[in-house]
């Protein structure tokens, strides 16, 4: 009798070495890891976003630094943002979070996703 791994990827013509249930990083807070970078956007009628660098990880805590970032396109009301790598707000002060027990992470006022290199669209129009 075939176990159902073995029937679905039959099925699929799946190579039985793919993971099936294969999630992804960005996905799951548990495997961020000291280096990544997040970010929270977050705001009532604006769209605010906060990038912080990851400088320790233990299970479900997290200590982060709130990086500086910069604006790559549009003017100072509404475009994209970067951030700048080492270069820190508010003294590099550390900024502890945990992952809740819905498997986020929030920091103030935003929940954190991991950043995928790319700029990100804000709006402080009001």
């Amino acid at each position: 009798m075939k176990s159902i791994f073995d029937f679905i990827t039959e099925k699929l013509s799946l190579d039985s070495n793919i993971k099936i249930n294969n999630k992804d990083k960005s996905d799951d807070p548990t495997t961020w890891e000291v280096g990544d970078i997040i970010y929270t956007h977050w705001g009532y009628n604006m769209v605010i976003i906060d990038y912080y660098e990851i400088v320790k990880a233990t299970g479900k805590s997290f200590a982060v630094k709130h990086l500086k970032d910069e604006v790559v396109s549009g003017d100072g009301q509404r475009g994209e943002r970067m951030p700048v790598k080492g270069e820190y707000e508010d003294g590099g002060k550390e900024i502890r979070c945990r992952i809740n027990k819905y498997g986020y992470v929030k920091i103030d006022d935003g929940y954190a996703y991991l950043w995928d290199g790319k700029p990100k669209e804000f709006d402080h129009m009001d």
